[in-house]
Order: C-alpha cells, then sequence, then structure tokens
C-alpha cells in the first residue's frame, strides 16, 4: 500500500492499533486452523465421514482467511506475526486441545472457536466502516464466513441428535414387535396343549373330568409348567 494512503487512513482512525487487532485475528486463525485440522483427524463416532470432510473444508478456509490478513497488515505497512509461540498470546479465541474425540464434542468446541471469531470480525467491521474500506470489505467477507461456518456445524449437531432420536424410536418399535410375536408363539402353543387335550379325551372316549388321575395330571403339569416357563422368558 502506498505509503500516501497509509496517512490518509492514518488521518481517520488508528492504524497501529488496526495492525494490531489484525494480528490478533492472524493468530486466532492459525489456531482455528490447526484445531480444524487436527480434528479431522481424530474424530469419530456418529456422522465421521460427513463431519471430518466439513472439517477439512473449514480448515482450508481458515488458511486462506490468513492468508487475507497477512496480506492486508502488510498493506498497512506492518509485520504480521512472526513467531508462532505469539498466537497464543495474542489470540482472545484460543485453542484448546480436545479431551474427547466423539463427533459431539468437537463440533460443540468448534462452535465455541466460532462465535468468538464472529465477534472478532464484527469489531474490526465496527472499527473500519466508514473509514478504511477495505478493511473493513475484508472484515465483513471473513464474518459471512465464520457465521456460515457456525451453522453449518450447528446443523450437523442437529442432525445427529435427529439421529439418535429415531434410532431409539426403532429400537422401541422392534423390540415391541419381538415381544409381539413371541406372544403370539406362546399363545399358540398353549392353544395346542388345548387341543391336545380334547383330542386325547376324544380318544379315549370319556369326559375330561373323568380322564383316568395320573394322565389327567400329567397334562396339567405340562400346560402349567410351559405356561410358568413362558411368563419367565
Amino acid at each position: 500500500m502506498a505509503r500516501e494512503s497509509v496517512k490518509i487512513l492514518q488521518g481517520k482512525l488508528d492504524v497501529e492499533s488496526l495492525i494490531s487487532q489484525l494480528n490478533a485475528a492472524l493468530s486466532e486463525e492459525w489456531l482455528a486452523y490447526y484445531q480444524y485440522w487436527v480434528g479431522a483427524l481424530v474424530v469419530e463416532g456418529a456422522m465421521r465421514a460427513d463431519v471430518q470432510s466439513e472439517f477439512e473444508e473449514h480448515a482450508e478456509e481458515e488458511r486462506r482467511h490468513a492468508q487475507l490478513l497477512a496480506n492486508r497488515i502488510i498493506e498497512l505497512e506492518g509485520v504480521p506475526v512472526l513467531d508462532p509461540q505469539k498466537w497464543f498470546e495474542l489470540a482472545r479465541c484460543k485453542y484448546d486441545a480436545p479431551q474427547e474425540f466423539d463427533s459431539v464434542s468437537l463440533l460443540k468446541d468448534n462452535v465455541a472457536s466460532e462465535r468468538c471469531a464472529i465477534i472478532r470480525y464484527q469489531e474490526i467491521a465496527d472499527f473500519t466502516n466508514g473509514k478504511d474500506f477495505t478493511t473493513c470489505d475484508i472484515a465483513k467477507h471473513i464474518l459471512a464466513e465464520e457465521e456460515e461456518h457456525e451453522q453449518d456445524l450447528q446443523d450437523y449437531l442437529t442432525d445427529i441428535v435427529r439421529m439418535k432420536k429415531s434410532s431409539r424410536k426403532y429400537t422401541t418399535q422392534k423390540r415391541t414387535t419381538h415381544t409381539n410375536v413371541i406372544l403370539i408363539e406362546r399363545l399358540t402353543f398353549t392353544s395346542s396343549i388345548d387341543v391336545a387335550i380334547e383330542t386325547f379325551e376324544k380318544s379315549i372316549c370319556c369326559p375330561y373330568n373323568k380322564v383316568p388321575t395320573s394322565i389327567e395330571i400329567t397334562i396339567r403339569e405340562i400346560k402349567i409348567a410351559y405356561e410358568a416357563n413362558a411368563l419367565n422368558c
């Protein structure tokens, strides 16, 4: 950027303060890049492949944000932060190593980071609005993409909740169906015993209440034993 242009900006806003804000945002972008990059490597659980792909896409977009910021810092005759250790000092949106690798935990971690980034670029846009149109446009562009990132992550969280609810509902229905089948089988078997008793009675040509005691007890014991066992299944 021409020195004269920087002088013009200096008459409208604090350029040094702006460079400091941009370097802080630059540091946050590199931390966000790594957070997405490493998350894509370790993510597991629900919708793993889809979440992994989303993290990889977001990581690349965060890298492009870092490039835009670094270029603008140089145009303002500043120096992009050179020491990666400074990223942790300058960044307000901190990077915390993931404690859980399941997709839901990683998604929530990145949602928090995106919300912090949204505030950062709103502040830069407000600081430069009507004064530094170039930086303001860059901030608004990145802001729009950070808002889109947050929405993408929230959509995945919503989809996972719905998927788990559907899975539980299906499992319940499957268990109910299985129970009904067992009950039908029990009723069918019990009915078969009744038919067998009736057939036996006819075969010996005597009413049921006149079946010889030993035979009558054996039939009843079979039926009672089955029903008792069926109830315990």
